[in-house]
């Protein structure tokens, strides 16, 4: 569990409101989020012996500013796009000149919404490039007309995310805000109900925040799949990402389940 200094619940609140202009083939962290039944929530593993499908993913990459999720994307995309089409969220929403948090939520659903467009055709989207939370898609309108979900974080420590936002001109004012919300990441992926107002203030208000109740760590309820890129080369990343999504798509990861399983046998 993270430990949170006095003023860092705010830095968090900030940077998570703070979220930047998309841009086109930015990058976006991948992570499985595994999870056992809990309340109305399923996930469960495909099994290869049977062949059996439990449909189409909605994949999600995401991590703080620095993680590496712009530069992912654009490596992964081509050679997934046979079978998911790779979106951030300004190819499914118009951007606001100044994005805010209410912003990215509406467009998290718009990215959902399209991906319910897929799952009826057979196909998969990815998003990534935002830093959107797993929280957000589950917490999404229509989140609950999804197969599945898997997710991936990428983390990075403080010390390479420093050198990395400096590298790329970044505000050194806010880096503070940036690793604050990096800590938050890393802990959102250990319980959904971390700071919970970290999402929800100044959100958008049809966001389904009850959902998140349904998910109890302590029990197996709730874990994602985190991959440090501090001293990963950025291709070692992509293969690393590559490999993930198409092991969940092939049901070999857990995922998150909002609805009833096409399979109950299974």
């Amino acid at each position: 569990m993270l430990t949170v200094r006095g003023d860092e619940r705010n830095v968090a609140i900030a940077i998570a409101g703070r979220t930047p202009a998309p841009r086109h083939n930015r990058s976006c962290e991948a992570s499985p989020v595994d999870g056992r039944r809990t309340g109305d929530a399923v996930a469960a593993r495909v099994d290869d012996r049977s062949g059996l499908r439990w449909g189409e993913m909605f994949l999600l990459l995401t991590g703080a500013s620095g993680s590496g999720k712009s530069t992912v994307r654009e490596l992964v995309a081509d050679e997934l796009a046979a079978e998911v089409e790779c979106v951030e969220l300004g190819h499914v929403a118009r951007v606001l000149p100044v994005p805010t948090i209410a912003w990215r939520q509406q467009a998290t659903e718009a990215a959902v919404r399209r991906a319910l467009e897929l799952q009826a055709v057979g196909r998969h989207l990815l998003l990534a490039g935002d830093p959107v939370a797993a929280g957000e898609v589950i917490a999404a309108p229509s989140a609950d007309k999804l197969h599945a979900i898997a997710v991936c974080l990428l983390d990075v420590n403080a010390e390479t995310q420093a050198a990395r936002l400096a590298q790329r001109g970044d505000d050194p004012r806010l880096l503070a805000d940036h690793q604050a919300f990096a800590g938050w990441m890393r802990a959102h992926a250990q319980d959904p109900n971390h700071m919970p107002h970290v999402l929800s203030t100044n959100g958008w208000d049809a966001m389904r925040w009850e959902r998140l109740r349904r998910f109890d760590p302590r029990n197996g309820g709730w874990r994602m799949h985190v991959l440090d890129t501090s001293a990963r080369a950025r291709d070692e990343v992509a293969d690393q990402i590559v490999t993930w999504c198409r092991r969940a798509l092939r049901g070999q990861v857990l995922q998150i389940r909002l609805a009833e399983p096409k399979h109950p046998w299974v």
